[in-house]
């Protein structure tokens, strides 16, 4: 492929991204009033299994469970219906619920990962050692082998030594 087929195809991939992405909105919005109106949160279900792998399911579970009466229940992964939430979303008349659902768009409603290109080990170590020494401060909590949790705390701390001895010696 030359690079105009190239651009021609990135083109073309970009329009079709956009109208999927229109569409989803859409069958979402309907996966909604549909959950709404009979209690049927399967739809919603299989609309984020359509989206397969490559597209943004995480997000539009939260698009779901912010803006509908559905929610994940904890160690599930299908939705459940909110009978209490889809009370006070009836108050609504189905246009109004419908034009407010079609203005939050579902692919804002959890944001991308950052791409990583570096990782940094101490920056890493570091947080996973602020986050032990915040559980050991349970004293409810048995802890066994403080002793490592001491050596690694000593060994991280002779680390940022040398290393902020090696940054004044290169000044």
């Amino acid at each position: 492929m030359d690079k105009v087929q190239i651009l021609k195809q990135i083109g073309s991939i970009g329009r079709a991204s956009a109208k999927l992405t229109k569409d989803i909105q859409s069958t979402a919005t309907a996966c909604a009033i549909h959950a709404l109106v009979h209690g049927d949160v399967t739809l919603a279900d299989q609309l984020v299994e359509a989206l397969g792998k490559g597209l943004r399911k995480a997000s539009l579970r939260a698009w779901f469970e912010t803006n509908t009466p559905m929610f994940i229940a904890k160690g599930k992964d299908k939705f459940s219906f909110d009978s209490e939430r889809a009370k006070t979303m009836r108050l609504l008349d189905v246009a109004e619920l419908e034009s407010n659902l079609m203005a939050l768009a579902w692919e804002e409603a959890k944001p991308e990962e950052k791409v990583v290109s570096v990782f940094d080990v101490s920056e890493s170590f570091d947080k996973f050692m602020k986050r032990i020494e915040s559980m050991t401060k349970d004293s409810e909590m048995t802890i066994r082998n403080r002793q490592l949790i001491d050596f690694l705390a000593s060994a991280s701390a002779d680390y940022h030594a040398q290393i902020a001895m090696q940054a004044r010696a290169v000044e």
